[in-house]
């Protein structure tokens, strides 16, 4: 079972919740809160005779900085992360 990975710093909601400049913590303690309750369950699943289930963590990886997904240039073009949009570009 696949925890939940740090959606609180992934572009829209960067660009709704975290200001625009950073990930929105309060989503990444609410994600916090989700994969170790599941990961409770996993480990509950598994004193079931017969059980073999494994709990992926997606949280904890190398993710500090996908903030800056939200800006990369595309075929000489910007995408830039708005509060209203996904994306907008602009021609360089």
């Amino acid at each position: 079972m696949f925890g939940i990975g740090k959606i609180g710093c992934t572009p829209r909601i960067v660009a709704t919740l975290g200001g625009g400049t950073g990930c929105a913590e309060e989503v990444n303690q609410a994600v916090i809160i989700f994969n170790t309750k599941l990961k409770a369950l996993v480990t509950d699943f598994n004193n079931k005779p017969g059980a073999m289930f494994t709990y992926v963590d997606l949280f904890s990886g190398n993710a500090e900085d996908f903030a800056a997904l939200g800006n990369f240039i595309l075929r000489r073009k910007t995408m830039k992360l708005l509060p209203t949009l996904i994306c907008s570009f602009e021609i360089l």
